[in-house]
């Protein structure tokens, strides 16, 4: 129902949010699967924008080894890569996390309880009731569709916002 969701035991416990001055790290992470491939695409911008910034790049079990692989090796200096983390691991990056860039599935609640401010995305249709009642208690930042042009300008200048401390 809308007052209670399932969060894995893994999670537990949360402990409450420290929010820094400054944005230092970023975690990016599009559940089991990068169907749309952005993941890359979004931490080349993200160095490319913002070079001081931490990245923990987090792929799922549904991305390739080969896919991970190439991008390890193209991956700037302050960018971390996760592939198939425990949940215990997940926990732990969230935690440390300024700010997320995620899908609209699970991974919205999991933020969300832990109180990482959240950029999303939408990456396939049956996210959208999700992201719409998270967007309409104004608890995340949606983005738009993945397929949209603008969706990496909207990153940037949602990112831009979110540098003040006040409005995390």
């Amino acid at each position: 129902g809308k007052k209670y969701c399932a969060i894995r035991g893994e999670l537990l416990p949360q402990h409450k949010k420290f929010i820094r001055k400054k944005i230092v790290s970023i975690i990016l992470i599009f559940g089991g699967s990068d169907v749309q491939k952005i993941t890359e695409k979004i931490s080349y911008t993200l160095q490319r924008f913002y070079p001081k910034i931490r990245q923990f790049v987090v792929f799922g079990p549904g991305v390739d080894q080969k896919t991970v692989a190439k991008f390890r090796k193209k991956k700037g200096k302050r960018t971390c890569i996760y592939y198939k983390v425990s949940p215990s691991k997940l926990r732990k990056l969230m935690k440390l996390s300024d700010l997320a860039i995620s899908g609209g599935g699970q991974t919205l609640y999991e933020l969300s309880f832990f109180g990482v401010p959240t950029l999303c995305i939408q990456t396939c249709k049956n996210q959208r009731h999700d992201i719409c009642g998270f967007h309409k208690k104004k608890a995340i930042f949606y983005l738009g569709k993945s397929n949209k042009k603008d969706i990496f300008s909207n990153i940037i200048l949602n990112t831009e916002q979110l540098l003040e401390k006040k409005v995390r």
